[in-house]
């Protein structure tokens, strides 16, 4: 198959004498396929479709674009603007040394988009258009910028940067696929907003600090997420994970909060050395809530969570736990390292008085360490935790205290050990079961579900004093 041939009637100005030049961009179409070869020089150009009703427009087979100068300076086959014809295959730019920008709107594109920053300060924008196959971006060496907004991919898309540092945007979009963010060096920031995943998501840091932001979103496959050493920052809020939902994390202080989200298989959380912070409210987990802290200390705040399974362990530092409101239908462990640590259970609740309801046993183990548990305490009245399976209170080594409302009821006698000082209430009492069948006066849903709403800041800068 011969290439199709370039025209070049169209009439463009020309080039000012006085225009400091950037670079030269090569493009050409060659068997159906658009081809982009950047310079050693900085290269910024604009790629869009002629439409229906332009003057350039063919009506031949295949797609036709329009490139341009984004900057004034770079030129293009050695003009500020060139038209090509016949495009029915994928968009291939290499786009070399140099910091170097393709901004591609208001384009259908028929195959798979590959752009190869190379070196230097790279980006690729795409706005308000379709690609039909795959997209895949990558930059060996440099800050890459990538922002994707209203565009509909039906493959995968693949992002990796080698280089030092990087920003993703991605916003109200739809990829079929799976999605794979890769970073390696320097930190990152990363924006997913309104964005539909059909297949698997994979979200790789390695060293530096990373930030990322999941908003309004849906995944239909499993979600993994790892960052690398160095601080990392996570927001999750109004998003579906119809599957497993997998967050890992490196060496260094670590913060992640869900609030208003959904997870329809397990999550599970891992950190390594570092202060880590987990923040989860107002969602519901289908699987199993696995959040495993190593070295450093933390802190576990949930309030207003339903799950199936709960499991809470960290090692060595200063732990803190926080669970309050929360309805589990299987077994919750709780289990912490040496350092001075807490565990509250229903000591932060809700004005309103939702109670802690746990279907399966109840397991706290404090191991070494001046500990503290604290059951109830909070500012409801009467019954706040209820548990239908065996509880066993392990305080470890050390002088440790446990404190329990003495609203607190259980149908089982706890298993208690390693307590020095039960606090003021003593232990734990024991109700008869004609007793444990006693509510509470009458809930108004609607100002329950305002309260929630209002009181979860409330209970969420309580947690993170």
């Amino acid at each position: 198959m011969q290439p199709v041939q370039m025209h070049e009637q169209v009439a463009f100005e020309p080039i000012e004498p006085r225009l400091l030049l950037d670079g030269n961009v090569m493009a050409e179409v060659v068997n159906g396929d658009l081809r982009i070869e950047g310079d050693y020089l900085n290269n910024e150009i604009v790629i869009y479709q002629v439409e229906q009703g332009q003057p350039e427009f063919t009506n031949e087979v295949g797609y036709d674009f329009i490139i341009e100068s984004k900057d004034g300076t770079t030129l293009i086959n050695g003009q500020l603007t060139y038209f090509l014809e016949g495009v029915t295959g994928d968009l291939r730019a290499r786009m070399g040394k140099g910091n170097d920008v393709v901004d591609i709107k208001r384009s259908h594109l028929p195959g798979d988009v590959k752009i190869d920053g190379y070196k230097g300060d790279d980006a690729l924008w795409i706005n308000d258009s379709t690609i039909d196959g795959n997209l895949r971006f990558s930059n060996r060496d440099g800050f890459a910028t990538v922002k994707i907004d209203e565009v509909d991919v039906g493959e995968d898309v693949y992002i990796r940067n080698k280089g030092e540092g990087s920003e993703y945007a991605l916003k109200s979009t739809t990829i079929e696929g799976y999605l794979k963010i890769r970073n390696c060096d320097g930190g990152s920031k990363i924006d997913l907003i309104k964005l539909h995943v059909g297949d698997k998501t994979y979200i790789n840091n390695k060293d530096g600090s990373d930030k990322l932001s999941i908003t309004f979103s849906k995944f239909a496959d499993d979600v993994n997420i790892n960052t690398g050493k160095d601080s990392s920052w996570m927001f999750i809020n109004l998003v579906d994970f119809e599957d497993d939902l997998k967050v890992r994390t490196g060496d260094g202080d670590s913060f992640l909060e869900m609030a208003l989200s959904g997870v329809g298989g397990h999550m599970r959380v891992g950190n390594d050395d570092g202060f880590d912070t987990q923040i989860i409210g107002l969602s519901n987990i289908d699987g199993e809530l696995k959040i495993d802290n190593k070295s450093g200390g933390s802190k576990v705040g949930i309030n207003v969570l339903d799950a199936y399974k709960l499991s809470v362990k960290s090692s060595s530092g200063e732990d803190a736990v926080f669970l309050d409101n929360v309805k589990i239908a299987d077994d919750v462990y709780v289990c912490t390292g040496s350092g001075e640590d807490s565990v509250n259970i229903e000591t932060l609740g809700l004005s309103f008085g939702l109670k802690s309801k746990i279907g399966g046993n109840l397991k706290v183990n404090l191991n070494s360490g001046e500990d503290l548990l604290k059951i109830g305490q909070d500012r409801t009245r009467g019954r706040t935790l209820e548990v239908a399976g065996r509880i066993k209170l392990d305080g470890g080594g050390n002088f440790d205290t446990l404190l329990n409302s003495v609203d607190n009821l259980f149908d089982i006698i706890p298993a208690i050990k390693n307590f020095e000082d039960f606090g003021k209430n003593g232990e734990l009492p024991l109700a008869p079961a004609a007793a444990l069948t006693e509510e509470t006066a009458p809930v108004n849903e609607e100002a329950l579900e305002k309260a929630e709403a209002d009181d979860y800041e409330n209970w969420r800068a309580a947690v993170l004093v």
